[in-house]
């Protein structure tokens, strides 16, 4: 896999990780862990309903052991970076958004979205 494919997968995977709120879910790095790898490594191509059913998506694919098969058909030593930079990249993601930096760019967020939002109620008004 090339490295741009490879930083794509570990993108998609730490994007849908971590909630509105910024938290890590581990049940949702495992869901998308799985379903991104089944992306990225076959040829499978998931449906818009699939992926926004992914809890029932993601249920057929562990029963019918799916994901375990697409892993051990990954070289062990490509399976393993690809492991790493995806453990790497979620720690680096979290320590950030819980950095006084990353506070500071969620309350900018936050207040950019209410300034827009008292935008659109003065032009209703």
């Amino acid at each position: 896999m090339s490295i741009k494919d490879k930083a794509d997968l570990v993108n998609y995977i730490v994007q849908s990780t971590f909630d509105a709120n910024g938290l890590l879910s581990p049940l949702r790095q495992d869901i998308y862990t799985t379903i991104g790898i089944l992306r990225w490594y076959t040829n499978i191509n998931f449906t818009d309903t699939m992926l926004k059913e992914i809890e029932k998506t993601y249920d057929l694919i562990c029963l019918n052991n799916l994901y375990n098969i697409v892993l051990d058909n990954i070289d062990e030593i490509e399976k393993e970076n690809l492991l790493v930079l995806i453990t790497k990249a979620l720690y680096e993601t979290s320590t950030h958004i819980n950095s006084f930096a990353g506070q500071l760019q969620y309350a900018k967020t936050d207040y950019e979205n209410l300034n827009f939002d008292m935008k659109e109620m003065e032009e209703t008004l």
